[in-house]
């Protein structure tokens, strides 16, 4: 130990994670429909910290389910509107904080998709919905893609974020941004 009190030595490690799971897609009519769900099994572990003097120990994490119902489906006018239920985003990795995710996307295209517009994309959070009045998260996301030849794409849109308590968008709620990207394959 240095004089700090810190530990000199330190390991990064990746525990393994086996998962099981099973998708399905289909229609009904025309509406798509599809559904995943996967089983995470972590390996056992325990990591020990120290904090100053203080000992902080984490066991591995329980297994879990995470799971996705979705839906989506274009108006003769060629409006598509896509609608999922998600329990368990990639970054929720422990059985207690996996969060309720339901998103809505409406968007158009014109002239032969070279340019879509996504007037509406909104994702809404839960943590516990017995409690929502006290933890959840909200996302508003307009954005314009262009497409003025193949292999090159222009978008700018908008990240407009609120939550309250302890909700992933909560703790980003003062991170409203605008963005520019292009992307160019080849």
């Amino acid at each position: 130990m240095n004089l700090l009190g810190w530990v000199e030595s330190s390991k990064s490690f990746f525990p393994r994670v086996q998962v099981a799971g099973l998708d399905c897609s289909g229609s009904i009519s025309n509406i798509g429909i599809w559904g995943e769900a996967a089983y995470f099994m972590p390996e056992d572990y325990t990591t020990d910290a120290y904090l100053g003097k203080n000992l902080i120990s984490e066991q591995s994490a329980s297994p879990y389910f995470d799971y996705i119902i979705g839906s989506d489906y274009t108006f003769g006018s060629g409006v598509y509107v896509n609608i999922q239920f998600i329990h368990g985003f990639d970054h929720e990795i422990v059985k207690d904080q996996l969060n309720d995710y339901i998103i809505t996307r409406i968007e158009k295209s014109f002239f032969s998709d070279k340019l879509k517009i996504m007037p509406c994309t909104v994702v809404f959070s839960a943590h516990e919905w017995s409690s929502i009045a006290d933890s959840y998260g909200f996302a508003y996301i307009p954005e314009v893609e262009f497409h003025p030849v193949d292999n090159l794409e222009f978008d700018i849109g908008s990240y407009i974020i609120y939550g309250k308590g302890s909700s992933l968008f909560a703790n980003l709620k003062d991170d409203d941004a605008l963005f520019c990207n292009v992307k160019v394959q080849f």
